[in-house]
């Protein structure tokens, strides 16, 4: 019992994981529409092991929802040391392009916002960790 309330105080002390939008990859654009892709960053800030269970995100370009969604993992844990990348692929038509700014997608150069929040869990405690960040 000692062992759970000490696990519960460190896990509410700081958050023990942590997911930040990292990147922007792979902008494609054609004449029907295109892709990119988003990286997430995802790290503990401990030594208890960590799984992300569920993300939910949006997915924002110039101000317009792109995409969004909820994904559930069975083992995705996140690594001790190193972030642990996690892709999300894009694929936006042409009236998006447009609505978003055809100059901006067309420059291979996105103002993306990535909002959401990943479900995880630390031993069989729940967490959840909070994001929402502008890549450029």
């Amino acid at each position: 019992m000692l062992a759970i309330a000490l696990t519960l105080s460190v896990a509410e002390a700081a958050p023990p994981v942590s997911v930040t939008p990292a990147s922007v990859n792979n902008v494609e654009f054609s004449l029907a529409g295109g892709s990119f892709d988003v990286v997430l960053h995802a790290q503990r800030s401990g030594w208890l092991p960590i799984k992300i269970r569920e993300l939910d995100y949006t997915i924002m370009v110039a101000g317009r929802e792109f995409a969004s969604d909820t994904v559930e993992y069975s083992s995705l844990w996140i690594g001790r040391k190193e972030p642990t990348s996690i892709p999300i692929h894009v694929q936006f038509t042409m009236a998006q392009a447009l609505g978003a700014g055809l100059s901006a997608i067309s420059g291979k150069k996105l103002r993306v916002r990535v909002k959401g929040s990943a479900q995880a869990s630390v031993l069989f405690f729940p967490v959840t960790a909070n994001f929402n960040r502008r890549i450029d």
